[in-house]
C-alpha cells in the first residue's frame, strides 16, 4: 500500500512560504525570485517582500522608464536608492515624483541632497522619515548644500532617521554645530555618521586629535534625549590601532548601549597610515561600489554588529561585557 505524506493545509504552507522570502531576501535574492514564481498566489504574496528595496543604478535605470511597469512595484517600495553619480537626473525626478508610499509606513531614501530636496518638495506632506545623503557634510550642509540648497526645516523636525558625513577636519570645528543641529531635529532616534580620512596623517599627534574630536562630537551627539542610536562609520586610515584604542576606551567609559563604532576594513590594509595618500576620485569610486552592495545586500545601517566579521571590527557596549566584537 502506498504511503502519501500529508497535504499542508494552504494557509500553512503560504505562511511557510512568506517566512523563506523573508530569510532569503538579504543573502539570496534569486531564491526569493524562484520562490515568487511558484504560483501567482505565491508571487502576490511575496511581491512586497521582493519589491521592498528598490536600487536604481545606470545599469537598471532603462527598466523604470516604462510607467506602467515600474509603477504596480513603486508601491510596495520602502526604501529607495538613487545611485546619484550614475543615475540620469530625469529618470531619478520621475521615480521620486511617482514614488508615493502611504502614510504610516517607514520609508527610507537613499539620494544625493540633490533629489532628496526633489522629492521633497514634490511631496510635502510625505511620510518619509529616514534619509541617508549621499556626500553631504555634517557640518552645515546638513542645513545647505554648496549651491545654496536646504533641507526644509519643516521636514528636519519630524526626521527620525538621518546619515551622513562627519568632515575629515573635525577636530578645527568649533562644536557649536552639534548643538544647532540637535535643536533642527527634535525627534531624531537614529544618527550615522561616515567619518572617513583617505589621506593620511603626518603624526601620530594628528591621529590622537582626530579621534578624540570624533570622540568630543559623540558625547555632545548621545545628549539627544530622544536618540536611540548612533552608530560610527570609521573607514580608510581610521581603522588604525590608535583610533580603535580611543574608541574602546570611550565605549567602555560610556556605558551606553546606544552607541555602535564600526571600523570598516574593506577597503583593504592600507600600510604606513603617515604615507597612505589614495586620490580622491578612486576612493569616492570604491565607496560608491560599497553603498551599492550594501544597498543590495539589505544591511541595515543601524546594526553593523549584524554584518560578516571580514567586513571589520564593531565595537559596542554590553553589559555582560565591556565590549562586544
Amino acid at each position: 500500500m502506498e504511503v502519501r505524506p500529508p497535504e499542508l493545509p494552504v494557509e500553512l504552507f503560504y505562511g511557510i512560504l512568506l517566512q523563506g522570502a523573508r530569510d532569503f531576501i538579504q543573502h539570496s535574492r534569486a531564491s526569493v525570485v524562484q520562490l515568487a514564481l511558484v504560483s501567482r498566489e505565491a508571487y502576490q504574496l511575496i511581491r512586497p517582500i521582493l519589491y521592498d528595496r528598490l536600487i536604481v543604478t545606470k545599469e537598471n535605470e532603462k527598466l523604470f522608464t516604462q510607467p506602467e511597469v515600474f509603477d504596480a512595484l513603486l508601491a510596495h517600495v520602502r526604501y529607495m536608492h538613487i545611485v546619484d553619480e550614475e543615475v540620469s537626473i530625469d529618470i531619478g525626478h520621475e521615480l521620486l515624483q511617482r514614488w508615493n508610499p502611504p502614510p504610516g509606513s517607514t520609508c527610507f531614501l537613499d539620494a544625493s541632497l540633490h533629489f532628496t530636496i526633489k522629492y521633497i518638495s514634490e511631496h510635502p506632506d510625505t511620510p518619509l522619515n529616514g534619509v541617508r545623503i549621499i556626500n553631504m557634510s555634517f557640518s552645515r550642509a546638513v542645513f545647505a548644500g554648496p549651491d545654496g540648497q536646504r533641507l526644509p526645516r519643516a521636514f528636519l523636525r519630524n526626521l527620525t532617521h538621518l546619515a551622513g558625513h562627519l568632515p575629515a577636519d573635525l577636530a578645527h570645528m568649533d562644536g557649536e554645530w552639534e548643538l544647532e543641529f540637535l535643536a533642527e531635529t527634535p525627534a531624531l532616534t537614529h544618527l550615522a555618521l561616515q567619518v572617513v580620512d583617505y589621506e593620511g596623517f603626518d603624526s601620530f599627534d594628528e591621529v590622537r586629535l582626530f579621534s578624540y574630536g570624533t570622540a568630543l562630537i559623540t558625547r555632545a551627539l548621545l545628549k539627544h534625549s530622544t536618540l536611540k542610536c548612533l552608530c560610527l562609520r570609521m573607514a580608510g586610515t581610521l581603522t588604525c590601532d590608535t583610533t580603535i584604542s580611543v574608541f574602546q576606551d570611550l565605549v567602555k567609559e560610556l556605558q551606553d548601549m546606544r552607541l555602535k563604532v564600526w571600523f570598516d576594513t574593506r577597503h583593504g590594509e592600507h600600510g604606513n597610515i603617515f604615507s597612505w595618500h589614495d586620490s580622491e576620485q578612486r576612493w569616492n569610486k570604491i565607496e560608491l561600489q560599497l553603498e551599492v552592495h550594501d544597498s543590495f545586500a539589505g544591511y541595515d545601517i543601524w546594526m553593523p554588529e549584524e554584518r560578516p566579521s571580514t567586513e571589520g571590527q564593531v565595537i559596542c557596549y554590553s553589559p555582560s561585557s565591556s565590549v562586544t566584537i
